[in-house]
């Protein structure tokens, strides 16, 4: 996922609205965000534990980079501000991950998760 650069980062409490807001609905709220966030899903079949869950951000022309939520990345001015967050239905497991730029200069993000073994 890319951001453009600009933006204020990620609204204090979006973790718990991604905890609560009906998953039909986070389109909706995805839309609503300001800039410099964005939100990052990946819907994993039904039952699935998911193991470890991996954060990385690039700068443009950059290599993508380990990151760790809570801290900045190390491609500079973005970060995964908290971990992710995991919904459970009778139909996926979805995992949730907000990404933030402060960069004047675009910032891309990955998220990506190992099945527990």
């Amino acid at each position: 996922m890319r951001l453009e650069g600009g933006g204020a980062g990620c609204p204090s409490d979006l973790a718990a609205r991604l905890s609560l807001v009906p998953l039909a609905s986070l389109d909706r709220l995805a839309e609503t965000l300001p800039p410099g966030c964005v939100l990052l899903r990946l819907d994993l079949p039904a039952g699935t534990i998911p193991g470890a869950i991996s954060y990385a951000a690039l700068a443009d022309g950059g290599s993508p980079a380990a990151c760790q939520p809570g801290v900045a990345c190390p491609a500079g001015e973005c970060a995964f501000p908290w971990p992710a967050v995991l919904r459970r239905t009778a139909a996926a497991t979805v995992v949730l991950a907000a990404f933030e730029s402060r960069s004047a200069a675009p910032r891309s993000a990955a998220l990506s998760v190992e099945p527990a073994p």
